[in-house]
């Protein structure tokens, strides 16, 4: 958004904003997503400038210097931030060095060397037709869909073949890793291992396993930490999902005095899911709960081609979204048992602490889960 074709970013910005609309680009670990939304007599106008920023951005010096000085700011703010800090921790703890590791926002190092030449080979390395889909929802045929999306990047000349996911992560060993925050009041906790694929038989007990363990505000995990004990104002738990190996986390704040109280009760929710059986109200309502919120998710054309999109990405069949409610209804009590027993793994936790180490290192030994290590709050 910063320049493409012959037009700097201020002309793009401006020409975007005569069709009342805006180029929307979004990062994640595994995908740039660029679109918009306009009226239908404006999409074509829009869709030239977007091609433009697709096949032909431009990087100025001047742009990639403002765009640096703005990550740099958000990284110092994230290292101050004892929450961010834990999440961009625990994502280098269980991935180490395989490119999920890295946070999308930017490792300061990265970013302090970062050229317009760099940018410009990494675009032409990975924007590429075989490795991208176009998703049109709205007041349009399909017929007219492929042909203006054809007449616009039919001659796109760039390399073939779609890149293919990170590679396998390799599992690293348990542990308690501590970055200390003197006179903290609160302790961010992370508790977590490496989890499963998206495109995964077993998603659909996976979610209502989790969402009985720390995925709705009636969870186990949430009930015993904040309603019962009082340690926290709410905690959770997700598989968190990107085309390759993802993750299992659990995450809450509490309070210092309590952190090793606030461990302990966690372990014990994820060991007591994969030694007893859920209840079958307790299945109801998670069910419920999915199954009866999936017609919301398709309200707007936004959210339709978000949705679509996923199945692109995670490489899920078409009739996907279809399915889902009757994959949901079907899980049974013994289906919830077996993913728990499964992907939750107590041994394999890495759990990583964001507090006041002086206070909360007497209470982490006590928990016998290995030695503690130190971690240093550095973003990179």
């Amino acid at each position: 958004k910063r320049g493409a074709g012959p037009l700097d970013a201020l002309t793009l910005s401006e020409q975007v904003e005569m069709q009342g609309t805006e180029l929307a680009v979004a990062v994640s670990q595994d995908v740039t997503t660029i679109g918009f939304t306009a009226l239908k007599e404006n999409s074509l106008p829009v869709l030239d400038l977007m091609t433009k920023v697709v096949m032909q951005p431009t990087f100025p010096s001047a742009e990639v210097e403002r765009v640096r000085r703005e990550r740099l700011t958000a990284v110092a703010l994230e290292r101050a931030n004892p929450n961010s800090l834990a999440s961009r921790a625990f994502q280098r703890t269980i991935y180490g060095k395989h490119p999920y590791g890295h946070v999308v926002l930017g490792e300061e190092r990265v970013l302090k060397r970062l050229q317009p030449e760099m940018l410009q080979a990494f675009h032409q390395q990975h924007f590429r037709p075989a490795n991208m889909a176009m998703i049109v929802v709205g007041d349009i045929t399909h017929a007219e869909a492929v042909d203006m999306i054809a007449t616009r990047f039919g001659d796109w000349q760039a390399r073939q073949g779609r890149l293919a996911a990170p590679g396998k992560v390799r599992s690293r060993p348990a542990g308690v890793f501590v970055i200390d925050k003197d006179n903290a009041s609160q302790s961010q906790l992370r508790l977590g291992h490496l989890g499963t694929y998206r495109n995964n038989p077993d998603y659909a007990p996976l979610v209502i396993a989790n969402a009985i363990l720390g995925g709705l505000f009636s969870s186990r995990i949430n009930m015993n930490l904040r309603e019962d004990k009082g340690y926290t104002y709410g905690a959770r738990s997700s598989f968190g999902y990107v085309r390759g190996q993802g993750s299992f986390v659990v995450s809450t704040g509490v309070r210092t005095d309590v952190t090793d109280a606030a461990i302990r009760e966690i372990l014990k929710e994820i060991k007591a899911m994969r030694t007893a059986d859920v209840t079958e109200a307790e299945l109801r309502h998670a069910k419920d709960r999915y199954i009866l919120s999936l017609p919301a998710q398709f309200q707007t054309i936004g959210a339709i081609s978000a949705h679509i999109a996923h199945l692109y990405i995670y490489e899920l069949p078409l009739d996907y979204y279809a399915t889902l409610p009757a994959q949901l209804e079907a899980v049974s009590v013994r289906d919830v048992r077996q993913v728990a027993e499964l992907y939750l793994q107590p041994q394999d936790l890495q759990i990583v602490v964001v507090g006041d180490r002086e206070r909360i290192e007497s209470g982490l030994k006590d928990l016998d889960l290995g030695p503690i290590l130190s971690l240093t709050p550095s973003a990179g």
